[in-house]
């Protein structure tokens, strides 16, 4: 599986999260393995050096660092010091429909210092940054797991070590405990990893097959009618359900990538797959603006502005999706741009 499947089942996977905040009707389809699918992907992508040693480890940790807690604080306190503007424009005026979110009131001083220990911790989120949940689950998925390869050699052992703490997770269930909601969410997050991680080990070429695509998809159907995955919350019907739908959704996806890799639309899914931390960041301030203009159609109450979407169920759905994707990737570009210039205009006056 070459780099480029990656990037686009990453594209796809990142649209999908997207299509999972904005779309009622496809929610329960998408919620089945969009979140398997980016655990997957980086424990396909894991490099097996990194469990040599101890000195491996920690070369992993600082790359961790770098490529997971920084965009979190970059975008965490950027966040934290627009929180009280975006409550006075409506943005966090009602926390009823965030009630799930205990951010959504006014800071005061101490609000203010409580919120930036928080987000330089890795522990804190302020309320448009509620996908960010997955920068840290991966973060301590990606370093347990170069634990376990280290300590555990035998890969019978080691599977073996990673189900049994899955089924465990599954009985202790979710936990006001911060430790014990980390664990179970590390665990089930390890599932996918470890598939990933397998993947590339042992197998060598990927069967692409139209037949078991169309299985796939059928499973994925069906189960989204009967059954649920929710990995935020570690809520799923069964662990069998869990592993069976991500499985499906996986091999659906590369199957999909596989064939969009020789297309003229690639590229657009590439550039999607290289800029997903930056759409998870943007998605919800992009809807703002679609809400925006609905409210001035129709001439409603600002207030509705804290809604995360309006006409939910609607067309206006497509529109929220297409514009939380779109949106966030023209600012990526256009800090990318900036930022170049004024590193440029540096390096001359630094000559």
């Amino acid at each position: 599986m070459r780099n480029n499947i990656i990037d686009i089942a990453k594209g796809i996977g990142i649209i999908l999260v997207v299509a999972g905040h904005s779309m009622e009707w496809p929610k329960n389809f998408i919620y089945l393995f969009h979140m398997p699918l980016f655990f997957f992907l980086s424990g396909y992508c894991y490099n097996r050096e990194y469990s040599n040693n101890i000195y491996s480890i920690k070369i992993l940790f600082i790359k961790r660092i770098k490529s997971l807690y920084f965009p979190f604080i970059k975008y965490g306190l950027i966040f934290w010091a627009l929180h009280n503007f975006f409550y006075k424009i409506n943005i966090y005026s009602y926390p009823e429909v965030w009630s799930h979110n205990k951010m959504t009131y006014f800071y005061t001083y101490q609000d203010w210092i409580r919120s930036f220990v928080g987000i330089i911790t890795f522990s804190r989120l302020e309320q448009l940054l509620n996908t960010f949940w997955f920068l840290p689950a991966l973060f301590c998925t990606t370093i347990l797991f170069a634990i376990i390869v280290l300590f555990l050699k035998n890969e019978l052992i080691r599977c073996n070590v990673i189900f049994m703490l899955f089924f465990l997770c599954c009985n202790i269930g979710i936990s006001e405990n911060k430790f014990l909601r980390i664990l179970t969410i590390v665990s089930l997050a390890l599932i996918s990893f470890y598939m990933g991680f397998l993947m590339r080990m042992y197998v060598k070429n990927i069967i692409y097959n139209k037949y078991i695509f169309l299985i796939s998809l059928i499973l994925l159907c069906a189960n989204s009618l009967y059954g649920y995955i929710n990995v935020s919350n570690f809520d799923f019907s069964s662990p069998g359900f869990y592993i069976v739908s991500s499985v499906s959704g996986i091999y659906f996806i590369l199957y999909l990538s596989n064939n969009i890799k020789n297309s003229k639309c690639n590229k657009i899914f590439i550039l999607l797959g290289k800029n997903t931390i930056s759409i998870m960041a943007l998605q919800y301030l992009a809807f703002k603006i679609v809400s925006a203009v609905i409210i001035f159609i129709y001439d409603m109450s600002w207030t509705y502005l804290s809604y995360p979407t309006l006409f939910y169920g609607t067309l206006w759905d497509i529109i929220y999706c297409i514009i939380g994707v779109i949106i966030p990737i023209l600012i990526s570009i256009i800090s990318t741009i900036l930022l170049n210039y004024v590193k440029r205009i540096l390096k001359c006056f630094s000559i």
